[in-house]
């Protein structure tokens, strides 16, 4: 039954598992490379709270969505 549910798993959702996981990692990885990369005086807590907003917005993504499939898909292989 977990085979089963795995395989529709992976057929259905593997090309939105594989988009959401390279968009969100690299969204995640530019937008702290230009934030750490800029390095100006004139950074306001908008700037801050909006990388940390993107950021969590990724990590979010990445791990409600991708992470229960792959922990599915790895429990019917074992």
């Amino acid at each position: 039954n977990l085979k089963k549910t795995a395989d529709i798993i992976e057929e259905q959702f593997k090309y939105a598992i594989a988009y959401v996981d390279a968009l969100c990692f690299t969204e995640l990885c530019f937008i702290l490379y230009t934030y750490l990369q800029d390095k100006s005086e004139t950074k306001t807590w908008i700037d801050t709270m909006l990388c940390v907003l993107y950021a969590v917005s990724s990590l979010f993504h990445i791990t409600f969505f991708t992470a229960p499939a792959y922990r599915l898909y790895e429990r019917v292989i074992v």
